[in-house]
């Protein structure tokens, strides 16, 4: 049991190491924020999901995928963390091939 706890705690170092002033991920408290920083996000980001956090202030934090949750926390205490995906509206392509849809496939009947 000892060799487990020194492992852990060597692993908790090495976590903790990812934490430096501004790692943090970028706080979203808006649509508007949101837009903000979904809009600085490469092609290759956007394909992937996203690392998420939120504080115990209840503020959305987001950072590229293979970000630490505690690197993207800023060390702070967390209400929950884990990966996140967006689907865009209005975007009605084939996830595979990115063709058009037929329009008999959209369940909205207003688009």
């Amino acid at each position: 049991m000892g060799t487990q706890v020194a492992e852990l705690a060597k692993q908790l170092a090495e976590v903790q190491a990812a934490v430096r002033p501004g790692s943090g991920g970028c706080r979203s408290g808006s649509a508007a924020e949101f837009g903000d920083w979904i809009a600085g996000r490469s092609a290759a980001e956007l394909a992937e999901p996203f690392t998420f956090m939120v504080g115990v202030d209840g503020a959305l934090r987001l950072a590229p995928r293979r970000s630490e949750h505690v690197a993207c926390a800023g060390g702070a205490m967390v209400l929950s963390a884990g990966e996140i995906s967006f689907v865009r509206e209005d975007d009605f392509v084939c996830v595979f091939c990115g063709g058009d849809l037929p329009q008999m496939w959209n369940v909205d009947p207003t688009v």
